[in-house]
């Protein structure tokens, strides 16, 4: 792995979220259900709820585009 690392370009991407309404939303959910829903279990719903609706994007990159 580290030879890997080492060899190979890599980089890493961020961005900076406003999460206070997913929060709010959250505590109402928690307090409605009795339920403990975590935000990430929000993160995971809303990453397969986007691989579901743009499943093509995935892809493997070939000579700069993306494969079909």
């Amino acid at each position: 792995m580290v030879q890997n690392k080492n060899s190979n370009p890599h980089y890493y991407v961020t961005m900076e979220i406003g999460m206070d309404e997913l929060i709010a939303i959250r505590k109402k959910a928690n307090e409605l259900l009795g339920a403990k829903i975590s935000v990430n279990d929000y993160i995971i719903k809303a990453a397969a709820l986007s691989l579901k609706e743009v499943w093509r994007t995935p892809r493997a990159a070939r000579a700069g585009r993306v494969a079909a």
